[in-house]
């Protein structure tokens, strides 16, 4: 709001119309982000060997995001298959997957692809960690965000209406109100 501030900052941060200035440009800026992703994904490689999983996982979504490469996502989806849950599986598939369209699919991208397809289809519907015995079962087969989305649209219309039909079923109706 003080334009004596407005104005230092326009002539020495703000890059001048010429392109030199504090803001890397073109292929400066695409070397900064593939520098910083590369430096993601290493440090995302030692907590991951160090068994910092949450932090290693982390970085590792930051490098794919910076810098979209197979080997970051790669390394994203090997870390989110060491949780066995369905949910965490079927993002790692899905990382596995983007890893093997950005390059060559490899044996090794491959292999660990099938071994989450593999403990997705192990996962029996009910052992799913933190479930109530009262919540329906959720087909881990389906990957489709899409079709998940749909799904969770559904079982938030089913809640709605039971507990639409509870509330209907303890009011006492109008006739039985006592007068006063």
């Amino acid at each position: 709001s003080n334009p004596d501030r407005k104005r230092y900052y326009d002539r020495e941060v703000r890059p001048s119309a010429g392109g030199g200035g504090a803001v890397p440009q073109g292929a400066d800026r695409a070397a900064e982000s593939r520098d910083l992703a590369r430096g993601y994904y290493e440090q995302s490689c030692r907590l991951a060997d160090e068994e910092q999983f949450h932090f290693a996982i982390e970085l590792a979504q930051r490098a794919a995001r910076t810098d979209p490469r197979q080997e970051y996502f790669a390394l994203l989806g090997r870390l989110q298959a060491m949780n066995p849950h369905p949910r965490w599986l079927r993002w790692a598939a899905d990382n596995l997957r983007e890893a093997m369209r950005r390059g060559p699919a490899s044996a090794d991208l491959k292999c660990a692809l099938d071994e989450v397809m593999a403990k997705i289809a192990q996962t029996p519907l009910n052992a799913t960690p933190g479930r109530g015995d009262d919540e329906e079962d959720v087909d881990l087969s389906v990957l489709d965000p899409e079709a998940e989305i749909a799904a969770a649209s559904h079982r938030r219309a089913a809640t709605k209406k039971a507990a639409r039909q509870t509330f209907q079923s303890t009011m006492v109706p109008r006739k039985e109100l006592p007068r006063k």
